[in-house]
């Protein structure tokens, strides 16, 4: 990746112009000005854990991320952790739902800001952010929704008497409603697990409760019918 004047975002040798910073196994290693961790407080009910998370970090993909969850306090666009095999290797979906650089691609996948704005940051793109599509999911949540678990956003707007969509807490599979955030209707993808989730993802008293997506956190949260 490289910067607005052409010069690599992570530090080169000079002899081999190869990055400089190699881990345990020899692999590459980014700037921390690119990709670093992050450690997020998240609660469930049962539960309140630290979480040391991957976060990308280049300038313009964070700008368009702190402006379109309204968080000037963001500290990094989070990576997907829930995978063993393909870790880091995507967006955060519970952030950011059918974005096209979350795990999973579907018919509704598209490409916003946020990831156009990574494109630029690569330094081999010009990019006319008029062309990004519509994202309704999350937008102007705030940090609470974009930095805290989202059991502690729950309960954030529930003491708040506030809305806390697109999170839902109904396993209402037959009830459906016209989606904020999509030109469909749609249902909470809450559902029940024959055995317990791990703690840190047991957001109801019923610890088997939980989303059906597991790359949402199990956060259950209104999906496309």
């Amino acid at each position: 990746m490289r910067d607005e004047r052409g010069e690599p975002r992570t530090m080169r040798e000079p002899a081999t112009n190869e990055p400089i910073l190699t881990d345990s196994l020899g692999y590459r290693i980014p700037d921390e000005s690119v990709l670093s961790n992050v450690t997020r407080i998240w609660k469930s009910a049962k539960t309140t854990v630290y979480r040391h998370l991957t976060a990308i970090k280049t300038p313009m993909m964070l700008k368009m991320a702190k402006e379109y969850f309204n968080c000037h306090e963001l500290d990094g666009v989070e990576l997907d952790n829930n995978d063993q095999v393909y870790a880091r290797g995507h967006l955060e979906k519970r952030l950011i739902d059918n974005e096209l650089m979350t795990p999973l691609l579907s018919s509704r996948s598209y490409i916003s800001k946020i990831t156009l704005g990574f494109f630029e940051d690569t330094g081999w793109y010009r990019v006319d952010y008029s062309k990004a599509n519509p994202m309704g999911y999350g937008k102007h949540l705030g940090c609470n929704f974009v930095m805290k678990s989202c059991y502690e956003y729950m309960q954030i707007q529930r003491e708040r008497r506030q809305s806390f969509y697109p999170y839902c807490d109904q396993i209402s599979f037959s009830n459906t409603l016209c989606l904020k955030h999509e030109n469909a209707y749609g249902f909470c993808d809450l559902k029940q697990y024959y055995s317990p989730l791990p703690l840190e993802f047991q957001y109801f008293d019923n610890p088997r409760l939980g989303a059906a997506d597991r790359y949402r956190d199990y956060c259950p949260a209104y999906v496309v019918k």
